[in-house]
């Protein structure tokens, strides 16, 4: 018996997809990485023999699928789905994707559409070819081209386009942030810097690009100034701050810190015997031997 499973989806998938449109899964190569990744994609339900859209007539929507493994169980409706792992699927630009494969196969020469998105291993890149948009999405922002025949183009790299491409994102990552303060703030303390912004916009396109193209196309762009790492005084002024400054103190207590050393008072000196009376022994000398 199949198991239940529990999907996440964008209202865009759920609400506003066009009548008779499916999701398909895909296996595709991770734009970073290379390794396998599920991907999902909609299209129409008129399909091929082959289970696909031969010849798709609106723009490519790809979904990144993760997913995440949970032990606790949910109610829906009134059923309960005893396994609580779930996947979520996002939005995701498939410019990343052609970053990657221009770079292992078009960096220094030409190559056909076709040719781009053969790969022996991930069969499912040859029907991404297939979309309207895809030319269009290359020659805007990542390529130079060439006319091999009237109808046939060829595509090469363009590093220019691709670092414009790469900042312009950047750009709107850091335009979402700002926009949503109060919901995603990286700091409190620093929510006004824009260099902040900057650079969790950078840690963000960092999850989907090669290091190589983050270095070339936003860290010598942005030229960050190198950032103080935050000792123990910095975190106990950040807790005190946001948690009050009974966290700070606990905490301090807990790293068995217990603020300036005092010192301890020296022992007072030992105060010499009183003087005996005339004729009055001391107690010593009942004990001792009698001659």
């Amino acid at each position: 018996m199949p198991r239940d499973r529990i999907f996440f989806l964008p209202d865009a998938v759920v609400a506003d997809a066009p009548a008779g449109s499916r999701l398909v899964s895909m296996e595709l190569p991770h734009a970073r990485t290379g390794v396998p990744a599920t991907f999902l994609v909609l299209e129409s339900e008129t399909t091929s023999a082959g289970g696909l859209n031969p010849a798709p007539t609106v723009p490519l929507q790809l979904y990144a699928l993760e997913h995440v493994e949970n032990p606790q169980s949910y109610f829906i409706d009134d059923a309960v789905v005893q396994d609580g792992s779930f996947s979520v699927a996002t939005p995701f630009d498939v410019t990343f994707l052609m970053l990657r494969l221009l770079s292992e196969r078009a960096a220094e020469r030409f190559v056909m559409l076709d040719d781009l998105f053969h790969h022996q291993d991930f069969p499912d890149l040859e029907y991404l070819a297939r979309y309207p948009n895809i030319p269009a999405l290359l020659e805007t922002h990542l390529c130079d081209t060439s006319a091999v025949t009237p109808t046939d183009t060829a595509y090469r790299l363009s590093p220019a386009k691709a670092h414009r491409w790469l900042r312009a994102k950047c750009d709107a990552l850091v335009a979402a942030f700002t926009a949503r303060t109060p919901l995603h703030p990286p700091d409190k303390l620093g929510a006004a810097d824009p260099t902040r912004w900057q650079r969790r916009a950078v840690a963000t396109l960092e999850a989907w690009v090669a290091d190589a193209w983050v270095r070339e196309a936003l860290l010598t762009h942005f030229e960050f100034p190198e950032e103080r790492k935050a000792d123990a005084l910095d975190q106990l002024l950040h807790k005190a701050v946001f948690q009050g400054p009974g966290a700070a103190r606990r905490d301090s207590s807990a790293a068995g810190d217990e603020g300036p050393a005092t010192k301890k008072p020296k022992p007072a000196p030992a105060k010499p015997p009183a003087k005996l009376a005339k004729g009055q022994r001391t107690i010593s000398s009942f004990f001792g031997k009698k001659p």
